[in-house]
């Protein structure tokens, strides 16, 4: 009955995982889920970053006339909205450091190795 229910669990979380849209890569995204998993709104989190990750890629193609960083701020607010206290304040300054970190990496070091 254990591994049943073992089994059940880890299909659920997979499940929920594969439809994370908050990191960048592998690794960021598993950290960002772990993160999240003591949230009780993990619904708006994700919703949040979404929006985030297609403002980013409407802004590489030319599409958004908005910056990076005016998308950042969107984002920020929109986890800001959340009535949740651990996810207005721990989320989100986790998540915003985090894609603040990304921004200075690429811009300050990728950028100077590689064609940006």
């Amino acid at each position: 009955m254990r591994f049943l229910l073992s089994l059940l669990l880890v299909n659920f979380v997979a499940a929920s995982y594969d439809s994370w849209a908050c990191g960048s890569g592998k690794i960021s995204t598993f950290f960002a889920y772990l993160v999240s998993l003591p949230a009780k709104d993990r619904e708006h989190i994700n919703l949040c970053c979404f929006h985030h990750d297609a403002q980013y890629d409407g802004i590489d193609a030319g599409q958004l006339d908005i910056t990076k960083r005016q998308s950042d701020w969107e984002f920020k607010q929109c986890l800001s909205d959340s009535k949740y206290f651990y996810s207005r304040e721990i989320i989100k300054n986790v998540y915003v450091w985090s894609v603040q970190l990304n921004t200075w990496f690429n811009e300050n070091i990728y950028c100077k190795f590689a064609w940006c």
